[in-house]
């Protein structure tokens, strides 16, 4: 592998999911929702949400409203954080 040819080794569904976490979420909640849904299909269960560095105070609250409010209600419906079932059954 170089490194010119960072995914050279993966393959399929799971190349197209590295690739597209080089790319952003954005769009309205329902478009989020449904980018998230992608990673979801190829096996991923956790994605960290961040933002530009340059993005104003108030956009930035509107984004975390929006993404609490309107996306994560629609993909994570269990109640129980899955790092906590991690725990729970390492103990």
């Amino acid at each position: 592998m170089t490194s010119r040819e960072p995914f050279a080794p993966l393959v399929g569904a799971h190349q197209q999911a590295v690739r597209a976490f080089l790319r952003r979420l954005c769009g309205d909640p329902d478009e989020v929702t449904e980018q998230v849904r992608r990673y979801e299909s190829v096996g991923c269960d956790q994605i960290c949400f961040g933002m530009p560095l340059n993005m104003s105070w108030a956009d930035a609250e509107e984004t975390i409203r929006l993404v609490g409010d309107h996306v994560i209600p629609q993909i994570d419906k269990d109640p129980v954080h899955r790092s906590t079932r991690f725990r729970d059954a390492a103990a």
